[in-house]
């Protein structure tokens, strides 16, 4: 709790290619208990894109 507080930037990335445990990251994600922003990917380089839009935003913008 106190990070989240401090440093509100924190983000939980959870990488996985396994369905089942996707639905079960999904599935934590949506309960909210989380102070964190959490997102689930597929991929290391679709978590890398994502956190990469999210500090650069017109850096990817540019890109599309």
């Amino acid at each position: 709790m106190g990070p989240a507080l401090s440093n509100p930037n924190i983000r939980v990335l959870i990488v996985t290619g396994d369905d089942d445990l996707k639905e079960v990251a999904r599935r934590y994600v949506a309960q909210g208990l989380n102070r964190y922003h959490d997102e689930v990917f597929s991929a290391v380089d679709e978590a890398r894109r994502w956190i990469e839009s999210k500090l650069f935003p017109l850096s990817a913008q540019d890109q599309a």
